[in-house]
């Protein structure tokens, strides 16, 4: 207030906006005053610099931390003028355990359906006439049981999602299918007749209704010719519904949604499938879908993840493909195999094939019935293009090839072992069918030198003579392919 009396009014020197003003007089002071250093950084510049470089920092876990994920060594950038409190929250994030960072036992949603389950009270999600509302299968997963920020469950092991393209699709990920974001995702798999993907639910389900989404990226190309495919094992394929020219997407990102009326089966499907039968909207093979529901009637849940199982299978297909590359001789008649990717070059699905050549560094000449011909990959990217029909009637596989008497003096002159060293290798050798350039002696393929690679060997007796292809070795059993071997293993290595 005004001072009474006197002349003109003004404030008291002691009132409080005075005091605040010359309080803030003597902060900016004392800053002017402060000594301002610079130094000159390595490969020079001012020391100013320094605010604009991210920083990298090394994560480490504290000893004795046992909740929180472990991900010493990793390494995470933050910008420099970033606060402790946002560091403290970005770490949080990485390092306190997810619910589906949890056992999938311990998951909200699979406690739900196993009690469920025990008390003969199957989950029922039914359409509440809105595309990817929260009603659905695929959302209830990937929100464990609608308790949890959905995110996407093929992303984070949830459910299994695999496509006919393999690992890796043309644009996007495996998992896109599945999305859910606003806006539809850039992917669609390679251009080749009856393209598919499929999820493994982990969950039984007897469909009721499904929808689509159209992906981006090649205009309207949506799939016009399909069919929804239910498995109980990710092998046998049911057919849920098919689709004949049905153009109810069009556009990028739309959707849609169709009623499923399945086969009589109480217990349901695991793994669903789409599958492409004929061209898209655009006259082509490639399949384009960025979104993926289904709703019904859940009937059980498997505690085991996703996926494992076709994990599983396929490593035991790959497993029996690597023991017959010994069988893959000149002659051996051969068709597409666990890892064929080639299109028609085959002439169709089921065309034969003879084999013209060795196998050499993982791969194999072909000739197929209808004239055409190339190499293809036996062992090579760890893959396997094709799968033994029939070996030549000559050739007999408990055969033994005759041993030369003289196969222990025998001198390789330009072979060095890529095992034990020795120059030249003395007796027979051991020529790897699959890396480039890989030689052993006898003794060392014996003692299971590269038996951690599956890979086959050539075995050659004497400089410029024949070689026979051996059965792959396991590290656990090598001794038992390397019994024959013994009699002519060369003089001890000095």
């Amino acid at each position: 207030p005004p001072p009474r009396g006197g002349g003109g009014g003004g404030l008291a020197r002691n009132a409080p906006i005075i005091n605040l003003v010359r309080k803030l007089q003597g902060i900016l002071s004392s800053i002017e005053r402060m000594p301002v250093y610079s130094h000159t950084l390595p490969g020079g510049g001012n020391a100013l610099d320094v605010i604009k470089r991210p920083l990298k920092v090394q994560l480490r876990r504290a000893p004795g931390e046992e909740e929180l994920l472990d991900l010493t060594g990793k390494s995470l950038k933050m910008e420099p003028i970033a606060t402790v409190d946002m560091l403290e929250g970005l770490l949080a994030s990485k390092v306190e355990p997810q619910w589906h960072d949890r056992e999938r036992q311990d998951h909200h949603f699979v406690r739900e359906l196993l009690q469920r389950e025990a008390q003969d009270r199957p989950l029922v999600l039914e359409y509440t006439g809105t595309d990817f509302d929260e009603a659905g299968l695929i959302y209830y997963i990937g929100s464990n049981g609608g308790t949890k920020p959905w995110v996407n469950p093929g992303m984070l092991g949830l459910v299994s999602v695999s496509i006919s393209d393999g690992k890796v699709m043309p644009y996007g990920e495996p998992y896109d299918p599945l999305s859910r974001d606003a806006d539809p995702k850039n992917c669609h798999s390679k251009d080749r007749p009856n393209s598919w993907f499929a999820v493994d639910l982990g969950v039984w389900v007897v469909p009721t209704k499904y929808t689509l989404r159209h992906a981006r990226g090649y205009g309207k190309s949506a799939v016009r010719e399909w069919q929804l495919q239910g498995s109980k094992d990710g092998r046998a394929w049911t057919v849920l519904r098919s689709h004949a020219a049905d153009d109810a997407m069009v556009d990028p990102g739309s959707t849609h949604t169709w009623e499923v009326s399945p086969p009589e089966d109480a217990e349901g499907w695991r793994h669903l499938r789409v599958l492409q039968t004929g061209q898209n909207a655009a006259g082509k093979h490639y399949l384009s879908l960025s979104g993926f529901e289904v709703y019904g009637r859940v009937t059980k849940v498997t505690t085991d993840r996703p996926g494992r199982e076709t994990m599983r299978l396929d490593a035991a297909s790959r497993s029996q493909a690597r023991r017959e590359m010994h069988k893959m001789v000149v002659g051996a008649r051969v068709v597409r195999g666990m890892d064929w990717k080639w299109d028609m070059q085959d002439g169709e699905q089921g065309g034969v094939g003879t084999v013209e050549g060795e196998v050499a560094d993982g791969w194999i000449d072909v000739r197929w019935d209808h004239g055409e011909s190339n190499r293809y990959r036996i062992g090579a990217q760890d893959s396997y293009d094709l799968r033994l029909v029939s070996k030549p009637d000559s050739e007999d596989e408990d055969e033994e090839d005759e041993e030369d008497e003289d196969e222990g003096d025998a001198v390789h002159s330009s072979v060095q072992c890529d095992g034990c060293e020795l120059f030249p290798v003395v007796g027979a050798r051991l020529k790897c069918a699959v890396c480039k350039d890989y030689d052993v002696c006898s003794s060392c393929y014996a003692s299971g030198v590269h038996a951690e690679h599956p890979h086959p060997f050539y075995r050659i007796s004497r400089p410029s003579g024949p070689k026979r292809m051996l059965p792959i070795r396991d590290s656990a059993d090598a001794d038992d392919y390397c019994a024959p071997l013994r009699h002519a293993a060369p003089r001890e290595h000095q």
